[in-house]
């Protein structure tokens, strides 16, 4: 059995999502699937469908350019949950940093959660890099 799998939505995130990929492999995710909801199947040819550990499903926007990301996450979910110890969903735009841990297993295992869910903090960037440099937007 793998270990961990993340889940994603994608649209128009082309310029990152290699990044924001090859970050969470790196920390120890094992597989990434990402639903691009593009309508014009925007992840279809990029460089990360050369990699056999990330997923990419072609999910177009229903009616009035609108999707539903709890149904795309519940349809991840329910396929994969006997193939993965954990599941994980986030945005494209956020990232886990570990603090005290070389990887995300090592920090799962430390946690010794056997059932359940487990909730992560996030912090705006912006918000840090503005205050640090005395620089505010509204």
């Amino acid at each position: 059995m793998n270990n961990i799998c993340l889940f994603a939505c994608a649209l128009n995130e082309e310029k990152y999502i290699s990044e924001w990929c090859y970050y969470h492999l790196k920390i120890g995710i094992d597989k990434i699937f990402i639903s691009d909801t593009s309508n014009n199947n925007s992840l279809k040819n990029h460089r990360i469908n050369n990699d056999p550990r990330i997923i990419i499903l072609h999910r177009p926007n229903g009616p009035n350019n609108k999707f539903d990301q709890i149904k795309l996450i519940n349809e991840h979910f329910n396929r994969e949950k006997n193939n993965f110890k954990w599941c994980a969903q986030m945005d494209c735009d956020e990232f886990i940093v570990l603090k005290k841990h070389r990887n995300i297993k090592e920090f799962l295992n430390s946690i010794n959660l056997h059932s359940g869910c487990l909730g992560i903090n996030w912090v705006f960037l912006d918000q840090i890099i503005n205050k640090n440099m005395n620089i505010y937007q509204y």
